[in-house]
């Protein structure tokens, strides 16, 4: 892997008082109870210790799991991950069901999985780089584990329409699928949303999908009003590490003029352009904005490998 941020984070994941653990249902009350309502993404599934072994905390053998950066009896960061078993042909195929994954129950499984879904994620001490930290240790983790299958999460895009009025959201659901995919993604070129997508684009990961109806639930801190967020975005860490070093490495690049909190047209301009070529293949077709000119432009940053992952029901090729 070259220098990246992605990559200079790994060099230093395992400091000797830190380590990356996976918390199941047998882990020590202790650890468990550290993780109630410190779900700083998701409005429900972490309000008591039973819940969460019920519904998050399966382990290895079960299809949820939790991983977490731990020193001593301190658990710093967490994030939770919910493994699919269905055939995964396209980035459309990878799920995008919030409501689903929150209120299901974890099952033991011991079939090996095609995708793997981080859906939350929270830093619980609030130690500066400890969720970058785990999710290099959590990608290595995975890869050696699940080699084949498909890591992704499925991240909130709420700065979106955040401050829609409802003749906002009104217009917006009325759209075509189309036209709602291009309006997520032009949103995504300005790179306003610098807390979920700076984190996973800086750690080279690729915007794959956009979802409408995930079902996710928010409450507003200041009025207590309950909100669905109208996008989530699949944010897809590719199989090949080379992948996710040069991403990581030209969104740093991006990242520079971001800084600026006064950008001018021009400047913002760049940045739309520097960043087109990051969001992935499919969601740029299914927005409606690919061009032979941006095909030209995204190849360097997909991986050329094709990769056979197997499934009960055969096998299913898959460009990676």
């Amino acid at each position: 892997m070259r220098s990246s941020s992605f990559a200079a984070a790994a060099a230093q994941s395992k400091p000797a008082a830190v380590r990356f653990v996976e918390i199941d249902h047998h882990a020590p009350a202790a650890l468990i109870e550290q993780l109630v309502n410190h779900d700083s993404v998701h409005f429900k599934g972490a309000e008591n210790a039973d819940e969460l072994r019920e519904c998050r905390l399966g382990g290895p053998m079960h299809d949820g799991t939790c991983y977490a950066m731990v020193e001593g009896d301190r658990v710093h960061c967490a994030i939770y991950v919910k493994k699919f078993y269905a055939p995964v042909s396209s980035d459309a195929d990878l799920c995008g069901d919030v409501a689903g994954i929150l209120g299901s129950k974890v099952a033991p499984n011991i079939a090996m999985p095609t995708s793997l879904v981080f859906y939350s994620i929270s830093n619980i001490t609030g130690l500066p780089g400890m969720g970058q930290r785990l999710v290099v240790n959590l990608y290595k983790h995975l890869k050696e584990h699940y080699p084949n299958a498909i890591l992704t999460t499925l991240s909130p895009c709420r700065t979106f329409d955040k401050n829609f009025t409802a003749e906002d959201t009104a217009r917006f659901t009325s759209l075509s699928e189309r036209e709602k995919a291009k309006e997520v993604v032009e949103y995504l070129l300005t790179g306003r949303d610098k807390g979920v997508q700076g984190f996973h684009m800086g750690n080279g990961a690729t915007p794959a999908d956009v979802n409408f109806n995930a079902g996710d639930i928010e409450r507003d801190k200041e009025t207590g009003v309950l909100r669905f967020p109208l996008a989530m975005i699949n944010y897809r860490y590719d199989g090949d590490s080379a992948v996710i070093a040069k991403r990581a490495e030209a969104y740093a690049e991006i990242r520079k003029i971001l800084r600026n909190d006064k950008m001018d047209a021009g400047e913002r301009e760049k940045v739309r352009e520097m960043m087109l070529p990051l969001i992935g293949r499919e969601l740029l077709q299914k927005a409606g904005m690919m061009t032979a000119e941006l095909e030209k432009k995204v190849a360097p940053f997909e991986s050329q490998n094709v990769i056979v992952v197997a499934i009960s029901a055969g096998q299913q090729h898959l460009r990676m």
